[in-house]
C-alpha cells in the first residue's frame, strides 16, 4: 500500500496520526487501510460517493487549511508538507 510506504518513509511509527487527503475512492479506502485519518475533498466526485469512505469531506484543499488554522491559531501551515509527501513516494 502507497500509504503506508509514505508513512515509513517520513518516519511516522503512529498511522493514526497521519492524515491523507484525498479525491477517489480508492485512496480514501487505501488511506483508511493504513489506518491514517482520510480527508475527501470534492474536486472530482461529489460528497455522497466520499463520505461513506472518509473521515472528513471538504470541498477543496483551502477549506481544510482553513480548519487547521482555526485548530492551531499559532501554527505555520504551507503547501510544503504536500510536497514532502509527493516527494516521499517519488
Amino acid at each position: 500500500d502507497v500509504y503506508v510506504e509514505v508513512m515509513r518513509r517520513l518516519g511516522c511509527t503512529d498511522p493514526s496520526r497521519a492524515v491523507v487527503v484525498e479525491d477517489a475512492v480508492n485512496g480514501l479506502k487505501a488511506a483508511k487501510a493504513a489506518g491514517a485519518f482520510a480527508v475527501a475533498v470534492t474536486t472530482s466526485l461529489p460528497v455522497h460517493m466520499l463520505r461513506p469512505w472518509a473521515d472528513l469531506v471538504v470541498d477543496d484543499v483551502a477549506q481544510l487549511v482553513d480548519m487547521l488554522h482555526s485548530l492551531t491559531p499559532t501554527a505555520t501551515l504551507t503547501p510544503a508538507a504536500a510536497t514532502v509527501t509527493a516527494a516521499a513516494v517519488a
